[in-house]
């Protein structure tokens, strides 16, 4: 008889694991996909974001230094051929200055940079010349090269520095939403959107969004810092909100 009632136990119990296992592979499956969602599909946008907006200017910084007291203009030898249509100059408060352009040869792969200049004795004066090849500058006021100051000068320049950051352009000008998806690699049944907030008051700057969830819909976010990189090199903090549903 007690082996009897064994049996029946154990049955009973066999019984019991597998319904409960049923149950549970019901319930866990769908978290699993859930799952996926944020942790597959968010870094996915942000990938594919970074990669369609991001830009990088090429600083360089130049030190330039007179024996007297004077206002020229100041020719520099710059060691390495930019396309002119890729580069500007700013001061050291980043705002655009003219300058002339002479582009290298072959035989001399380097080119001309003139700049005039009021330069202060035993001072340096600090400019930055910009490169990118992801913006085409405007020419600023330029200056003619028969003003090249013959006044003892000096110049030399600082440590490259390279700065990326999101293109407000690019952001703008992203590819419709189902082509954006495609491009992002991004599941067809899932949606997305990308949304710039400025740090301080969290009020939108721009925002990519051509889908809404709905209300039983849960939608996983992503929040991280960046920056906004303007054409004079200068950069703007931003938070960056991604959801994916």
């Amino acid at each position: 008889m007690k082996k009897g009632f064994s049996y029946v136990d154990v049955s009973i119990s066999v019984g019991i694991f597998l319904v409960a296992l049923i149950i549970a592979f019901v319930l866990i499956k769908p978290a699993i996909k859930q799952e996926n969602i944020s942790t597959i599909l968010l870094p996915v946008v942000r990938y594919g974001f970074e990669n369609a907006t991001f830009w990088t200017i090429y600083r360089h910084p130049i030190f330039l230094s007179s024996s007297y007291n004077s206002q020229a203009t100041y020719e520099i030898e710059v060691p390495f051929n930019y396309n002119s249509k890729n580069v500007n100059l700013t001061d050291i408060n980043m705002d655009y200055i003219p300058f002339s352009y002479e582009s290298g040869t072959s035989q001399r792969p380097t080119f001309n940079v003139s700049i005039l200049a009021l330069i202060i004795s035993s001072s340096k004066t600090t400019y930055y010349l910009l490169y990118s090849d992801d913006y085409n500058y405007e020419y600023q006021t330029s200056i003619f090269q028969s003003d090249v100051s013959y006044t003892l000068y000096t110049y030399n320049f600082g440590v490259r520095e390279e700065i990326k950051g999101i293109s407000t352009d690019k952001f703008k000008k992203l590819s419709s939403y189902e082509d954006l998806k495609k491009q992002f690699k991004f599941p067809s049944n899932n949606d997305f959107s990308i949304s710039l907030y400025d740090t301080l008051n969290r009020n939108l700057i721009l925002s990519y969004s051509y889908a809404t969830p709905a209300k039983d819909k849960a939608v996983y976010s992503l929040q991280y810092t960046s920056f906004i990189l303007y054409e004079n090199s200068t950069r703007m903090p931003v938070l960056v909100a991604i959801n994916v549903w």
